[in-house]
């Protein structure tokens, strides 16, 4: 594992990313894996993102965060209640709650019938 300035060399050299020396916690904080690797590109490998700087990826990492921080609450909601309605409707089919009668009656059910 690359420490934390071998990484910032690494960069510059392989990637031709400008990365100043006082990047170092900006790095560490988005991750070289996780910040610069998951943008390298759109969709496919062959769309790559021609980043000149460490800039550039901490500039997109942080509209990806503040993007994800308007969609998450809203997406938590509608998961939360597809959670409840879906065990809802599993314990209403099952006419039980123990997890035995709901795994035979309700899950693995379609077993039971022809093709």
């Amino acid at each position: 594992m690359l420490s934390i300035n071998q990484l910032m060399k690494y960069l510059r050299a392989h990637h031709h990313i400008a990365v100043k020396s006082n990047q170092a916690q900006a790095l560490r904080n988005i991750g070289y894996y996780h910040g610069f690797k998951g943008y390298r590109f759109i969709r496919t490998p062959n769309q790559r993102i021609a980043f000149s700087s460490l800039d550039e990826v901490i500039a997109l990492n942080k509209f990806d965060m503040q993007l994800k921080a308007i969609f998450y609450p809203k997406v938590m909601f509608i998961e939360n209640a597809l959670k409840s309605y879906v065990i809802e409707a599993v314990l209403k089919d099952s006419k039980s709650e123990t997890l035995d009668a709901i795994f035979e009656k309700s899950i693995t059910d379609y077993k039971s019938y022809t093709r």
